[in-house]
């Protein structure tokens, strides 16, 4: 039987929901979008030092300061040629740009960076966003789901509608138009939870980008206040701490990179994920057969049964056992 305790799923979006690093009917993706926005904001040089630091999973916060950086003797350069861009096409690009109200987006002499990043959010946007839901020639929309994704998440939904309590979030370097509309055209349940960049990118603090973005702990940790929030939990009460930490035995966090995504949750202290490219359809099929379990023990607990007085991992196949609950490889060294 469920008590009020409620768990949350929180899953990365690219590669682990939806496969962006696939080409569009149109021969777009997120990669090749960021290539064509830094072109058109930094030019030749631009391209050049993304073609050589690459992305890796960089929100477009930490890739604007890694271009400007990596530079130095052309940084000046590189904003000159960001500020033709503003003065060119800003008007257009700030329709894409969650912090930018009204249609206006304003240079900010102090931090040009701020802008920069804003209208690399903006211009990849612009590139992607009427990709979504493009049917390729076997009928296929994109982004493409995930093997697994699609039951998953109708699994999650089902369990939901007969009690379970079950929370999803989504937590993703991206951005939560292009997440919102790939949901939607794959006429899925929006997540209750969605924290992306645009989310962080306004933020003044945790000032350090080792803390602000994946693998650093922000990003869940203000997933996890979020969904504390939805539950009515305040912090202003004085056994929201005690209350906070012990939630996080409830949260069961998913990605396919072991390092930024696994590295997060367990620097954020969250004991349980699963990492990398874990097939959906055993976490679904755990989650279906397990239901009952779901009363207030922890992720761990319902993970692990036990069997003559042994605990077995006998909710998952044996290729899992050994990627579920371990710490990522370079926190052990």
């Amino acid at each position: 039987m469920h008590n009020n305790k409620r768990y949350l799923i929180v899953s990365d979006f690219d590669e682990t929901l939806f496969y962006t690093s696939v080409d569009s009917p149109d021969k777009m993706n997120v990669k090749k979008a960021y290539e064509l926005a830094i072109a058109k904001i930094f030019g030749e040089l631009g391209t050049y030092i993304f073609e050589t630091i690459g992305l890796h999973g960089r929100t477009p916060s930490e890739l604007t300061s890694d271009i400007l950086d990596w530079a130095k003797d052309e940084k000046a350069n590189l904003i000159q040629k960001a500020l033709d861009f503003f003065n060119r096409e800003g008007a257009q690009v700030a329709q894409l740009i969650p912090e930018s109200k009204s249609n206006s987006l304003i240079w900010n002499e102090r931090s040009p960076e701020i802008t920069i990043t804003q209208m690399l959010v903006g211009t990849k946007l612009s590139y992607l966003i009427n990709e979504i839901g493009k049917k390729d020639w076997a009928g296929e929309m994109w982004p493409r789901p995930c093997s697994g994704a699609l039951e998953f998440m109708h699994a999650l939904e089902r369990l939901k509608e007969e009690g379970a309590p079950l929370d999803f979030a989504v937590l993703s370097s991206g951005h939560e138009l292009f997440i919102r509309k790939s949901f939607a055209v794959w006429d899925l349940p929006q997540p209750e939870i969605i924290v992306t960049e645009d989310d962080i990118r306004p933020r003044k603090y945790p000032e350090g980008k080792d803390t602000r973005f994946k693998p650093g702990p922000f990003p869940i940790a203000l997933t996890h206040f979020k969904w504390l929030r939805r539950q009515g939990i305040s912090s202003d009460n004085p056994s929201f701490m005690a209350n906070a930490m012990e939630s996080k035995n409830r949260i069961l966090c998913i990605g396919d990179d072991p390092y930024r995504d696994s590295l997060m949750a367990h620097r954020a202290k969250i004991k349980s994920y699963l990492y990398p490219h874990t097939p959906l359809i055993a976490i679904t099929d755990a989650l279906r057969e397990n239901s009952s379990l779901l009363d207030g023990r922890s992720f761990a607990e319902i993970f692990v049964a036990e069997r003559n007085g042994v605990e077995v991992d006998s909710l998952l196949p044996d290729n899992l056992r050994r990627r579920i609950f371990r710490l990522p490889s370079k926190e052990r060294l």
